[in-house]
């Protein structure tokens, strides 16, 4: 969706979808192929209410394909820091050639029981053509983490899979039913 200002076309955030896990699972999938067919090439993710079970990180994927993630190819780097320590570089951390990002800084969570739940915002610039180095990412948020407790925590990177398809929401445990509720809004804009 277009709006014009000044005779001058302004593109704007398009609510494309979203929903709520109430109840323990190994993932949340998002597919916006079909988004990126019609012209959305830049996506936000916005996560709510996170609660993992104590002792799991918060980690994302990206599909290349329905239910298929890929097994290497994310880089990039983090950091947290917080109520228990402010020194951002005790909790600055790369990641090379992994298969999920590791959103909480590689920190595991410190909800007790859900008390306290996390939020994050995460940006995707899934690109247009380039297959190498897209989509690149970025993200800010915040979650009671065990090194840190209460915490600030960002990052960014790239992924080498031409992963496009969509987003996985999981955690270190992916295998497991280790994150109990969440809610996410996925927002889209076009890349023209």
């Amino acid at each position: 969706m277009a709006i014009f200002v000044g005779g001058k076309e302004l593109d704007t955030w398009v609510d494309l979808g979203g929903g709520s896990q109430s109840s323990a699972t190994t993932h949340v999938d998002f597919a916006w192929d079909s988004f990126r067919t019609d012209g959305y090439k830049i996506f936000k993710v916005y996560v709510t209410d996170l609660w993992l079970t104590d002792g799991y990180k918060f980690e994302i994927a990206f599909l290349t394909a329905s239910n298929t993630v890929p097994s290497v190819g994310m880089y990039g780097g983090a950091f947290a820091h917080g109520e228990a320590d402010p020194d951002i570089p005790d909790y600055d951390i790369r990641f090379q050639n992994q298969a999920r990002i590791p959103v909480s800084a590689n920190q595991a969570s410190a909800a007790l029981s859900g008390t306290y739940r996390g939020n994050f915002e995460f940006t995707v610039n899934t690109g247009n053509d380039a297959v190498g180095g897209v989509p690149n990412y970025w993200w800010h948020g915040t979650m009671r983490i065990a090194g840190t407790l209460a915490s600030n925590i960002a990052g960014g990177g790239t992924c080498t899979q031409n992963a496009r398809y969509g987003i996985r929401m999981t955690t270190s445990g992916p295998t497991a039913n280790h994150l109990l509720r969440m809610r996410y809004k996925v927002l889209g804009m076009k890349n023209v």
